[in-house]
Parts: C-alpha cells; structure tokens; sequence
C-alpha cells in the first residue's frame, strides 16, 4: 500500500501512480494505489476511473467494477468518451452485453472510441451481424472508422465472405498501410483455408514485420508446401532484411517432419545453431519431433540431451514418437527416466507406455504400469 508523501498528495499525481501500474499489468497494486488515494481524501476523476475498470475486468471483480460504475455515476463522469468505452469493455468481458449496450445506447454523444467499443464486444462475443449492423450505422453517422475499428470487427470473423467484406473495406478507408490490421487479415485468410489469397495480400503490403513473414510461412507449413516456406526464408532476409526467429523455424521444422525431409530438417537445423538465439524449449521439441518422424531417432536422442530442464511436452514428443518406430525398449527406458526427473505425466505418455508394453508383448509389465498409474492417481 503507497502511503501518503509528498510526491503522492493530489489526485493527479495519483492518477500518474494508478495509469503507470495499468500500463504495466499490474492491476492489484492499480486497486491498492486507488484504496490509498481514498484514505488520503482525494476524489478520483476522469482519469481515474478507466485504469479502475481495466484492472476490475482483468481480476474478475464485477461486484467491484459495479461498484466503480456506481461512483461514476454519483460523480456525473458518465459523459466522458474514454470512461463510457471502458464501462463497454468492462461489461463485454463478463459476457454482459446488455449492459455494455444500455451504456452505449444512454450516451449522448458518440465517438470513433465509443462505435469500436461496442462493434468489439460483438464481434469478439460471435454477434458478427449485429457488429457489421453497427459499423454500418456508424458509416451512416458520419463517424469515420479507424484501423482500430477493423481490428475489432476482424476479432470475431470466422467466414471467408466476411473477412472479404472487411478487406474492401480496409482499402476503401486505406487501411492498407496498417500492419496490425494486414497481419490480422493474412492470419484470418490462413485460417480460413485460403493461403493463396493470404499470399497475394502479403505480396501487396507496402510494409511487413515479422508477424507478416511469420504468418505467411506458418500458413503455408499448415498445407505443407515447402517450397513456398523456402522462397519465403529467402525473401525475408533479401527483401526486408528479417532473420528467421524461433516461430518461424517451428513452422518449417513441422513441414519437415510431416513430410519426412530428413535432409531439409538437418539443413534447418544447421541455420538454427548459426543464429546463435537461445534455442527454447518449443523449437528443441520441434526438432525432436522432426527428426523421430524422419526415423533419425539418435539425432533426436542428440537434441534431448540438450535440454536441462525437461517438461512434459517434450518426454511426451520422445516416447510416443520411440512406439511410433517401434522403439518400445527404448521408449521405456525413455520412460524410467522421466519417472526419476519427477516430470508431470499426460495422458499420452501413459498411452504410449502401454503400447510399448503391448510391443514387446509383456503383459506383466503393462499390469504393472497399469498399476503404477493407479496408485500415482492418474486417471485413464
């Protein structure tokens, strides 16, 4: 709790205290700044209030953001643009949608802020129609959409003649320039199984981070085309000046191991260690599980050892891909070693021992890893 002093005495410097501990995340000590303020006799004021109803809507606490909405009723802030579009916000994260639109519909006076508020409590809840009705309204008004009012309406497209609407849309406003709003779009056509219309947006944009290469290539490692993610690792350092990060390498790494690309995995692997990054425990997985479906069980043996501080995911990714080979022997003692590091167990781990057990033909050892789980309080 800050006590009082004298760079804590008024409700500005307050306030400076409360939107620094917002920005940052910290939203107790946002609650617990706001408690010392009050004991201190200072009222809060405009900029109090949307710090307050941010950290409430992040910790959960409806009765409190409630209460909170109370006051800036009592204190007659409710016409303030940036308070109304936070008691929006605040009610969409409770799945309150009637009463984000009761605040929306009781103002006098909307703005850009307000309209792309509400669009996004629709668009994020599913209610794709009724956030399109808006933002048509909105057009209707005169209040013109910005780039973060296409981000809001992108939240909740899932079909492919939605998210063309919205592109035509995107160019009409020029939007276009926008790399937050482009990414979104290239990672929506993605989703919605069209790369090649991902691909000629990508080509089009006139700027590009390293979401967009990472996108592109992640979209095309879901098809599996690899020639494409290999012109695109090319065009990223040649055209943009990128190097390759860990996403990007998970991606490929992937393509590698579906289509069993042994010399393309090795190949990527040569350019990981040459980045020089920290390798983290995502990418290492990724390679083991490259090289165990490409059959090259000591070179992902060789990663395994790398990895000091084993998890779940990656014992899993090594036992089940041993059974997958055959590798039953191996995989138990693969096995016997997780049991020693007192790793978490799942589900697929257990599954994968029995099918080494089945493997080797040993019905007492299954029985007995049957029981071991049991016991441990794993259920099956």
């Amino acid at each position: 709790m800050i006590r009082p002093s004298s760079l804590l005495n008024s409700t500005k410097s307050f306030n400076s205290v409360i939107n620094h501990l917002s920005s940052h995340g910290d939203h107790h000590q946002v609650l617990s700044t706001f408690s010392s303020m009050l004991a201190n006799k200072l009222l809060p004021d405009t900029f109090t209030f949307p710090s307050l109803l941010k950290a409430c809507a992040t910790l959960q606490l409806l009765s409190f953001g409630l209460s909170i909405h109370q006051q800036v009723l009592v204190d007659g802030f409710s016409s303030d643009s940036y308070i109304s579009s936070s008691l929006v916000s605040f009610y969409s994260k409770f799945g309150r949608l009637d009463h984000a639109r009761r605040v929306f519909d009781e103002m006098h006076e909307r703005d850009v802020v307000h309209w792309t508020a509400m669009i996004g409590c629709y668009s994020r809840d599913g209610i794709v129609g009724e956030a399109f009705s808006l933002l048509n309204e909105m057009r209707y008004q005169g209040i013109k959409p910005g780039p973060v009012t296409l981000l809001e309406m992108l939240s909740g497209v899932s079909e492919i003649t939605q998210l063309q609407c919205l592109h035509s849309f995107a160019v009409i406003y020029g939007f276009e320039c926008d790399i937050a709003a482009m990414n979104s779009m290239l990672n929506l056509y993605c989703k919605c199984d069209r790369v090649g219309d991902a691909k000629d947006l990508f080509d089009q944009m006139e700027q590009r981070d390293m979401v967009s290469w990472n996108t592109m290539i992640s979209g095309f490692a879901f098809v599996g085309n690899m020639t494409e993610i290999l012109k695109l690792l090319y065009r990223m350092r040649e055209d943009d000046g990128f190097r390759p990060d860990q996403q990007t390498f998970g991606a490929s790494l992937s393509v590698s191991g579906t289509m069993c690309d042994l010399e393309m995995g090795r190949m990527l692997h040569c350019q990981i260690a040459k980045t020089g990054f920290d390798v983290d425990m995502h990418l290492r997985t990724a390679l083991i599980t490259m090289y165990l479906k490409c059959g090259e069980e000591e070179a992902s043996f060789r990663v395994l050892e790398t990895i000091l501080d084993k998890d779940v995911v990656c014992w899993t990714v090594m036992i089940s891909g041993l059974v997958r080979l055959g590798r039953a022997e191996k995989a138990l003692v693969v096995f016997s070693e997780m049991l020693d590091s007192e790793s978490d167990m799942s589900s697929e781990v257990i599954a994968s021992v029995v099918a080494a057990c089945a493997q080797l033909g040993s019905f007492d050892l299954g029985a007995s890893v049957h029981g071991y789980v049991l016991r441990q309080g794993y259920k099956l």
